[in-house]
Parts: structure tokens; C-alpha cells; sequence
């Protein structure tokens, strides 16, 4: 975020804003995914193959991303016609799935069984 706002108000590079936007959102992916699938309890290793699906495929999303920005018509740079290149809504869309996705697994308790306390069981010592 630092970043961001050094180089917004510093260099003015869209370019720059984009790919420092682009993986401001993946490294906040790659970490909450990373804690949601090495949870040491026993519904850890449930949740792993839950998420997995939507962990390979955001993955592969952020790296097209990535590769997309190579395509002359979709650069992140200002024209005549637009003020807002039109890839930069695509990292605004994969924030929101994200924020929605672990805002839909918060409320669901990351789909955990909590009618008997877990962490007791797994992680506790009792004397």
C-alpha cells in the first residue's frame, strides 16, 4: 500500500498504479489462502480440499492478468477516449470476489462444525 501511494504521487505511472494494484490484491489472496488451508485442527485438512478448486483457479485468473496486460489494446495506459483503461476495472472485480468469497466463509464459520469446541481436542493441553 506504501508503494502505491509513493508511486501515485511521485512518478504517475498508470502502469505502475496497475501492476502495484494487481499484486497488492494477489499477495493478500496468496495469504489468506495460505492461512485458511494450514489450519492445524482437525477440519484443516476439509477446508484444504474445499478451497482448493477456487485457490487454483484465482491463481490462474491473476497470472492472466498478468498476461493480458500485454495485449496492446488492453495496456493500462490513458487514450484519448478514456481516463480509466479498461483493465483497471479487472482488479477492482477480483478484489470484490475475493473480499466476497472470505466475507461468504467468515459467515459460515469456513463451513467448521462448532457445536463441540474444537480447539480443546486439538490444540489445548489438559493437565
Amino acid at each position: 500500500m506504501v508503494g502505491i501511494l509513493i508511486f501515485e504521487s511521485v512518478f504517475k505511472s498508470i502502469l505502475l498504479f496497475y501492476f502495484l494494484t494487481l499484486s497488492s490484491n494477489a499477495c493478500t489472496y496468496i495469504s489468506l489462502m495460505h492461512v485458511m488451508r494450514n489450519y492445524e485442527i482437525p477440519e484443516g485438512k476439509a477446508l484444504k480440499n474445499r478451497v482448493k478448486k477456487y485457490y487454483y483457479m484465482m491463481n490462474l485468473i491473476y497470472f492472466s492478468m498478468f498476461l493480458v496486460t500485454s495485449i496492446p489494446s488492453f495496456t493500462p495506459v490513458c487514450s484519448n477516449l478514456s481516463t480509466y483503461p479498461r483493465i483497471m476495472y479487472s482488479g477492482n472485480v477480483l478484489f470484490l470476489v475475493n473480499a466476497c468469497f472470505f466475507w461468504i466463509m467468515y459467515m459460515n464459520n469456513f463451513f467448521f462444525d462448532l457445536s463441540e469446541p474444537v480447539y480443546q481436542k486439538s490444540i489445548l493441553v489438559e493437565p
